[in-house]
């Protein structure tokens, strides 16, 4: 069974046919009731909190609020719940612990190889702003302030001492 509001991405046509295709049974809460959605709710004001610290924190525009969403998930799956009793929830679907050494602190300063051709004596790297992990790569995002573009790079080097470019 599956409760939701009514929100377009839950009444597509689409998604109706694949809940039927899975055997899952729908349920929908009253319109403007979020306090029908219970723990999913509680659970959104959480992660829509944090991401808004990490970017006041930060300096960072609002622009960034989906890259912001997604470190405050990539953690909130590899920290404990009372839910699972003590296991993460990575560990639950996985069966296995989940790696930790790769966390690094949101806003840092990142230095990212820079690709183009050099001379012998340019700068090697760029420095950035680490915003988050990509999905399905063992790699970082960076976001390079000089264009508004993030990179996709698992050649980084992190200053965590410096909050973000101009800072400190």
């Amino acid at each position: 069974m599956l409760r939701t509001d009514n929100g377009r991405e839950f009444t597509a046509q689409e998604f109706a046919v694949y809940c039927v295709d899975e055997g899952i049974e729908r349920h929908y809460t009253a319109s403007y009731s979020p306090q029908q959605n219970g723990v999913v709710e509680r659970r959104n004001q959480a992660v829509v909190a944090m991401a808004r610290a990490l970017l006041k924190q930060r300096s960072l525009s609002a622009w960034y609020w989906g890259e912001a969403v997604v470190p405050v998930f990539h953690l909130l799956n590899r920290v404990p719940t009372k839910s699972l009793q003590g296991k993460t929830p990575y560990e639950a679907w996985h069966s296995k612990t989940p790696a930790v050494g790769h966390l690094r602190t949101f806003g840092s300063v990142a230095y990212t190889k820079d690709l183009a051709q050099l001379k012998k004596l340019d700068d090697r790297s760029r420095p950035g702003i680490f915003i988050g992990y990509p999905d399905g790569t063992k790699a970082y995002l960076v976001l390079d302030p000089a264009t508004q573009r993030v990179r996709v790079s698992q050649d980084v080097i992190f200053d965590e001492s410096q909050l973000g470019l101009g800072e400190d």
